[in-house]
């Protein structure tokens, strides 16, 4: 395909563009995966950077992936990952941009025939996945400037304390409603669901208007974080009729209330930022607006009383009838010529009449008999051209040019005599 024969329209993507566009696609339709499969060589980091490259393989196809440095640390103590040992690796799919090819972001490796905990957590983010808990389609939008936020967590906690301080900082008119539960512990999950229930069920009963929840806590072990990857958690924020941000606090892997929640926070006080950000960015315009309000004001005044300056000493305001009178001038000057043109147009055609009656009276068979010749019929009337025609004793009439005669014949003659 030619350049000239592309769509007016559309513009040719890059190989960059292209592979970011497909990188995102790819990390919104698999915003976690599990992934089984044998290792093609030893897992070793590579070099002083700490990071693990390696592949994974089955019987017919292979996958690269990478442990960042920093995600290492969730590698199970005292087991080595050698070629050839079957595991199975949590992360995200993303495009390694340089070479167009994808890849797996690791976050967690596991010997294959792990622990019941993580073989049951595995399988309730399958079965979360296939019923579209996790589907970017899903997921609402933050409220642009909300007025109320409900965060469900510890009352005791660190997190609250410093959450409540954003919301107050960046704006005070906020209302925050603290709903207290426990975070971890035997019953911790029930609680957590119960919370974000109750306030769904008062925002559709309209006893308390709310524009998001914040579900977190500060932080903790994989233990301490096991009411967040609770399926009562999950359903819950899947069925919350008010946007949900999840901020499950220092966290290295996604818990299953992040991947459910409408948007994930590293902490509940980057999650009042993100609800906080579009409001202290107002208070911010508007204090830079005021400040310029009384220059852009004068400048307006200032470029108005200039056009109204303009405007009177305009000569059609000063002096209206002028141009109007102009205007009469020009018409009577038009008229004028106008009425010369057709005057000359006349006598230029009557000379041409003149000329062509002049022509065609020169043609006239009447200026011929006025020369001396006539015109002789028969009884009959028709025109008589040749003498044989004519017999002795036929009455035959000649017009001349002023009157006719009317003769018997009584000699016929020819170029050759006389005919009896």
């Amino acid at each position: 395909m030619t350049e000239s024969a592309l769509p007016s329209q559309e513009r040719p993507l890059t190989v960059s563009e292209l592979n970011a566009t497909v990188d995102e696609l790819l990390q919104e339709a698999m915003p976690a995966v599990w992934v089984e499969g044998e290792l093609t060589k030893d897992m070793r980091p590579w070099g002083s950077s700490g990071h693990y490259y390696f592949e994974l393989k089955d019987g017919g196809a292979t996958v690269s992936a990478v442990m960042w440095r920093a995600a290492t640390r969730n590698l199970p103590p005292g087991v080595q990952f050698d070629k050839g040992m079957s595991v199975v690796v949590f992360g995200h799919v993303s495009i390694y941009a340089p070479r167009g090819q994808y890849q797996i972001q690791v976050q967690r490796v596991l010997p294959k025939g792990v622990g019941a905990a993580e073989e049951a957590l595995r399988r309730l983010k399958e079965k979360l996945l296939a019923l579209g808990f996790f589907s970017p389609e899903r997921k609402r939008p933050l409220p642009a400037y909300p007025r109320r936020v409900a965060v469900v967590t510890s009352a005791s906690g660190a997190a609250v304390h410093d959450c409540i301080k954003v919301f107050q900082k960046n704006w005070p008119a906020h209302d925050v409603v603290i709903v207290p539960v426990r975070v971890q512990g035997e019953g911790a999950d029930r609680q957590i669901a119960d919370a974000i229930r109750r306030i769904g069920q008062l925002q559709k009963s309209e006893q308390l208007e709310c524009d998001a929840v914040v579900v977190g806590r500060g932080g903790g072990s994989s233990e301490d974080l096991a009411a967040f990857n609770s399926e009562l958690v999950a359903q819950a924020i899947f069925e919350s009729p008010v946007p949900v941000i999840s901020a499950v606090g220092h966290q290295i892997d996604f818990s299953i209330a992040d991947l459910v929640a409408d948007h994930r926070a590293a902490t509940p006080t980057e999650a009042a930022e993100l609800l906080t950000q579009n409001w202290s960015r107002a208070e911010s315009d508007l204090i830079d607006f005021r400040a310029r309000l009384p220059a852009a004001l004068l400048k307006r005044v200032e470029l108005t009383r200039a056009r109204l300056s303009a405007l009177v000493n305009r000569k059609s305001l000063v002096r209206p009838l002028e141009a109007i009178h102009a205007r009469q001038q020009r018409i009577d000057e038009l008229n004028q010529r106008l009425t010369v043109a057709t005057l000359q147009t006349i006598a230029r055609h009557r000379q041409r009449v003149v000329a062509m009656a002049g022509r065609l009276d020169a043609l006239s068979p009447l200026q011929v008999l006025a020369r001396g010749y006539s015109l002789t019929q028969d009884e009959s009337g028709r025109l008589l051209r040749d003498a044989s025609k004519v017999r002795v004793g036929d009455r035959l009439t000649s017009r001349l040019h002023r009157g006719r005669v009317i003769s018997i014949a009584t000699e016929i003659s020819d170029v050759g005599g006389v005919q009896e």
